[in-house]
């Protein structure tokens, strides 16, 4: 294939594909210009002048002055929360310009530890989508809790960093761990390394000197900054910094502002998903965020630099994906404006794959195996008083700690509150937002129950469960009702995982996730569909979240600020301890 193409480069064979007259987005030099791109198999073979490439069979499209840039690079996702299967996230993405994804695989190592990892990879082999991936570093995410169905120890993740479709550790979100020395966390890291992987971050409000350690420890890239300022320090400390923009969690702005404002180098920086739900995503992708970034005062060639030549460099694909030049694979996007990102053409190692936001190429169904079908292990739950807080009086009050949620982030804050104890259980108060969350252990490890409270959900009644909960993928549920808690899990135990909506007794609205109770193989429309109709569930229910999915799913990561909720009980982030819901009961 080498020869093939290097011959085609000098014109001694003709190109099978010529892009013509369009304007090449250059993002090694900054420039704009007018030119023309030959492709031979699945390589670039000549920009500029290529007439004399064109023969008989070459297929040619007129660009017509459309501008021609690299396929865009998520350089961190998690396929799993888009809730679709790899296959399904490449359908619904590639039409947007993305071509690419690095993606981090904990939410199904989580439930299925190497078996699962193992089977995306081998789904992405099927693909004419470039997957690559990061091997998780902390899978539980916060031993001692929660309750994983699966643990990637050292052994699995020297396993795991072996195979070339891997590029290094996923992010460490254990930074407890790093800056105590832990010999668990430290040896993941220096495996990596040993081995020329990459290490990627995940250190929210982390500063100062706490900072500087944690990127002695190896970490190079960080996506959890909160504010600009953290970012513009983080950059300052050399490291890379991935700006995030998905459903729940929106960084862009703040960040985005604070370095325009202070004029800094763009170079280290990168523009990543995260999280996507599928609603979002039939609507868009990187091109959404890249619309964003230019109305924040972004230059546009700028912009597509972040999700191309910049994550490109940092994760080392050159030749790969980044670039449209001679010698790299031909991943290449045409679009008709560059302030609207609107996407015309999608072209993957030198096939057209997407036209005018339809896919041209069918990408195949693969299926997982059978165990992958069968992992909510829990039986119905019969009592729905399980899901109450006992109070060690009978009648009174008790002050309860609060889990608080913000829209638009995974930060939770702490807060408490008075509620009514009577016979001997607290009672959730929805007509003041305080709902009662629980967590349920559904691996067939010990059926487990964690207890609190949230606000921030405004449900007036009914409630929301779902198999789907990071990391560890556990039942989470809240409610304003102990009976229909049970309801809305005991029906995701029923579908072996997805999320149900239950009111007054019945099941509203649901979403099948047959797949390690993660995704679905539905059409991408189709789960959006789904979701949908449990999103106008919630709303009429009282729920005003922008994404109240992403954010229920997110209460129960022990590893963000500041209260989150896990299946061993509510967990104080900043001391990494568990505490008790109660603070402290009254008698009337």
């Amino acid at each position: 294939m080498l020869e093939e193409a290097l011959k085609a480069s000098l014109g001694l064979e003709k190109a099978d594909l010529i892009i013509e007259d369009c304007k090449l987005v250059n993002v090694a030099t900054g420039e704009i210009y007018e030119a023309s791109i030959a492709i031979k198999g699945e390589v670039v073979v000549g920009v500029g002048d290529v007439k004399e490439l064109e023969g008989n069979n070459t297929e040619v499209i007129e660009a017509h002055g459309l501008y021609a840039a690299p396929g865009f690079i998520d350089g961190h996702v998690h396929v799993e929360s888009s809730h679709l299967t790899l296959t399904g996230f490449a359908e619904a993405v590639l039409p947007h310009g993305t071509t690419s994804a690095v993606i981090d695989p904990h939410e199904m190592a989580n439930v299925l530890g190497v078996e699962g990892v193992q089977a995306m990879i081998n789904e992405a082999r099927q693909l004419l989508f470039k997957a690559y991936f990061m091997t998780p570093s902390c899978v539980p995410s916060a031993p001692g809790l929660e309750t994983s169905g699966a643990e990637l120890g050292l052994r699995e993740v020297g396993h795991l960093l072996d195979h070339e479709e891997v590029l290094g550790l996923a992010e460490v979100m254990n930074y407890p761990g790093v800056l105590t020395r832990d010999r668990g966390v430290l040896g993941k890291i220096e495996l990596a390394i040993s081995k020329g992987k990459l290490v990627d971050g995940h250190c929210p409000g982390l500063r100062g000197r706490k900072l500087s350690a944690y990127i002695v420890a190896g970490p190079r890239s960080d996506h959890e900054s909160l504010d600009g300022e953290e970012a513009v320090e983080k950059l300052r400390q050399g490291m890379w910094v991935m700006v995030r923009e998905g459903s729940s969690s929106k960084n862009l702005e703040p960040i985005l502002r604070e370095i325009l404002r202070q004029g800094l180098d763009l170079r280290r920086i990168m523009i990543v998903t995260d999280d996507v739900e599928p609603r979002d995503l039939i609507q868009g992708h990187l091109d959404v965020v890249l619309r964003k970034a230019v109305k924040l005062g972004l230059e546009p060639l700028e912009a597509i630099r972040m999700v191309t030549l910049n994550p490109s460099t940092y994760f080392a694909l050159e030749r790969q994906a980044g670039l449209v030049a001679p010698g790299w694979k031909a991943d290449v996007v045409l679009i008709e404006d560059l302030e609207k990102v609107k996407v015309r053409y999608t072209i993957v190692n030198g096939v057209t794959i997407a036209a005018d936001s339809k896919m041209q190429v069918k990408l195949g169904g693969y299926r997982y195996p059978e165990s992958f079908h069968v992992t909510v292990k829990l039986p119905p739950l019969l009592d729905p008083h399980i899901f109450a807080v006992k109070a060690p009086i009978s009648k009174g009050v008790a002050v309860v700690r609060v889990m608080v949620v913000k829209d638009g982030s995974l930060v939770t804050e702490a807060s408490t509150t008075t509620l009514e104890v009577k016979e001997g259980l607290v009672k959730p108060d929805p007509y003041r937002d305080v709902l009662q969350a629980a967590v349920v252990e559904r691996h067939g490890k010990s059926g487990r129950v964690g207890l609190g409270f949230v606000s921030g959900f405004s449900l007036k009644k009914g409630a929301i469960a779902s198999s789907y909960a990071h990391d560890s993928h556990n039942i989470v549920v809240v409610g304003a009702s102990w009976t229909d808690m049970a309801l809305a899990v005991n029906k995701v135990v029923d579908m072996q995982g997805g999320y149900a909506v239950a009111v007054d007794g019945r099941v509203e609205a649901e979403v099948k996730l047959e797949v390690a109770g993660l995704m679905s193989y539905d059409a991408p429309l189709k789960v959006a569909e789904a979701f949908s109709r449990v999103q106008e569930a919630l709303e009429r229910l009282g729920c005003r979240l922008t994404s109240p999915l992403q954010t229920l799913s997110f209460i129960s990561l022990p590893v963000i600020p500041k209260l989150k909720l896990t299946d061993r009980g509510l967990v104080d982030v900043e001391s990494f301890s568990l505490i008790d819901p109660l603070v402290s009961v009254e008698v009337n």
